[in-house]
């Protein structure tokens, strides 16, 4: 092999590694050695037998192999990340190679072709990355299971997609159909006019997603809404029972010391089984309530009222630790609802299969650091703590298994936030250390 052999395999590595690299950002995924091994076979096997007209069926590829190796449930958005690498891939490598060319001699471009191409190739994906970073894109939230994201974001642009890829494949049989040595100028044209198109996709979707999470603030303050109603009414409910205990406190204490002063012994014991011990039940049924008081943030206060009311009405026994104001927690609001919203969903479920259930929740504040505390009982056995934050993986049965995968994308957001999980053989308990 010459040194242009080499140089040759270089640019169709480089090829296929630009594929790889921008379908795992748009997909908001971490490098794959394995996806690499099959994408790059795969793709040898068809530049070597149907050559490079056949560029379109790196879709197909993409499709099938990403279906296949992140396990994607919904067809819609496996199609619009392999439409979106293809199109995104092959307009900007065949602008960047059109670019050159306009300011290279024939001769040259001739000569130097392959090395030119992996210019276009390297110059791509360098585009790509500032544009995700000049744009702050977080394409992670498009894995959520939402009508949202299925309906007004992956659809349309998969009609838009679609359309490109039909236009640039008979752009391209056009040219090879008419044998053309050269480029012509309508391709060119088009080609440059494309680049506005992809570039106007990204930007879409930028604004969609941002749309997308403020339709999830707006849910989860209509949610948070209802919670504080909720617990509004339980604390009312809670001081009209004080209240009447005080108003009966002094009969009961005028009763008792008639009673002791004629010696009814059994008018003692009676007024002690039956009205003491009731108001002290009446009053011990809120006693975890009061905690709550110290949260500032009424999204937090009403979030966890609402799950301890859940896990008290499947008779799981809840502690709650809160002892101190807890203010300015160094983490998104939302992130931190969708997390401790996880975790304590995770929790009561595996509680209540426990011989006996018990959650304990405590949220401590600590020089600037904030330190939350989920642990509950679960039934006897250790379960495998390397693969319970996977994709997929759950102990629940099939179809489950996003909740902890979506905590640990939460948390790898944050420098400053850290997860720890421990177990026995009877208990489960995650630590979340949030700034410090």
């Amino acid at each position: 092999m010459n040194i242009r052999d080499y140089i040759g395999f270089i640019a169709l590595f480089s090829q296929i590694l630009l594929y790889l690299l921008v379908y795992l950002r748009i997909r908001g995924e971490r490098f794959s050695r394995t996806f690499l091994f099959q994408f790059f076979m795969v793709e040898l096997i068809r530049i070597m037998t149907l050559g490079a007209a056949s560029n379109a069926l790196v879709i197909l590829e993409l499709f099938f192999i990403g279906k296949n190796h992140f396990k994607e449930t919904e067809k819609d958005k496996q199609l619009f990340y392999a439409l979106y690498t293809f199109n995104y891939c092959f307009i900007f490598t065949n602008f960047i190679d059109l670019f050159i060319e306009e300011f290279v001699s024939s001769s040259l471009f001739s000569e130097f072709y392959t090395t030119f191409w992996f210019l276009s190739i390297l110059f791509s994906y360098l585009i790509h990355e500032f544009l995700f970073h000049k744009l702050k894109l977080d394409t992670s939230y498009l894995k959520d299971e939402d009508e949202f994201v299925t309906e007004k974001i992956i659809r349309p642009l998969n009609k838009t997609l679609i359309s490109s890829v039909v236009v640039l494949v008979g752009m391209q049989f056009f040219e090879i159909f008419f044998h053309r040595e050269a480029v012509s100028h309508y391709t060119k044209s088009l080609i440059f006019a494309y680049i506005f198109l992809i570039i106007s996709v990204l930007i879409l979707l930028n604004n969609k997603l941002i749309a997308y999470k403020e339709e999830i603030m707006r849910r989860e303050k209509e949610a948070q809404y209802e919670r504080l109603n909720l617990y509004t009414r339980q604390v009312e409910q809670m001081y009209q029972t004080v209240r009447g205990f005080k108003h009966d406190y002094k009969n009961m204490l005028i009763s008792l010391e008639e009673s002791i002063r004629t010696g009814n012994i059994d008018e003692v014991r009676f007024l002690f089984h039956e009205i003491l011990i009731r108001a002290n039940v009446a009053l011990s049924e809120g006693e975890n309530i009061d905690d709550l008081s110290y949260l500032e943030n009424p999204a937090l206060k009403s979030l966890l009222y609402h799950k301890l009311m859940e896990a008290t009405r499947d008779g799981v026994e809840v502690v709650i630790e809160i002892k101190q104001e807890i203010r300015d927690v160094k983490m998104d609001l939302l992130d931190f609802v969708r997390l401790l919203s996880v975790l304590l969903d995770n929790a009561i479920e595996a509680a209540k299969m426990a011989s006996r259930p018990r959650l304990t929740l405590a949220i401590v504040q600590d020089k600037g650091r904030h330190i939350v505390y989920v642990s509950n009982s679960k039934a006897e056995g250790l379960v495998p703590i390397h693969r319970i934050y996977q994709k997929d993986y759950s102990t629940k049965g099939s179809n489950r298994g996003t909740g902890l995968f979506n905590v640990q994308e939460i948390v790898e957001r944050f420098n400053h936030v850290m997860l720890e999980t421990e177990q026995t053989e009877d208990t489960f308990t995650q630590i979340v250390y949030i700034g410090g």
